[in-house]
């Protein structure tokens, strides 16, 4: 029966997460969309912070950014970066390409 349940989970986790980079300084507000994996064995992907950590290792944003990101959602709510990652996906957010999660540049909070 407990296998059963882990089946269940691997299946409805999703494999990815759809990330909506907002570039908000500038005249022309410049945008981008990403596919992040979730599924790699070497990212930590539980929280929030977790994916904004992994993009800067990355290299996907400058490190001198950091202090000027922040994850919105579709609406443009705010969200903190200590929200689980299972949560925001619950919400429908950051599903697919057509429903991103929002992570603005260029707004200190």
């Amino acid at each position: 029966m407990m296998n059963d349940f882990k089946k269940w989970n691997a299946v409805d986790i999703p494999v990815a997460i759809w990330v909506y980079y907002e570039y908000v300084h500038g005249g022309r507000p410049h945008t981008a969309t990403q596919r992040i994996r979730l599924d790699l064995p070497h990212i930590k992907c539980e929280r929030l912070a977790h994916i904004t950590n992994h993009i800067f290792a990355k290299g996907y944003l400058p490190s001198k950014a950091r202090s000027l990101v922040s994850w919105k959602r579709d609406c443009g709510k705010h969200i903190e970066e200590s929200v689980k990652v299972e949560d925001v996906l619950s919400w429908g957010e950051g599903v697919c390409e057509e429903k991103p999660l929002r992570l603005a540049i260029g707004e200190s909070l």
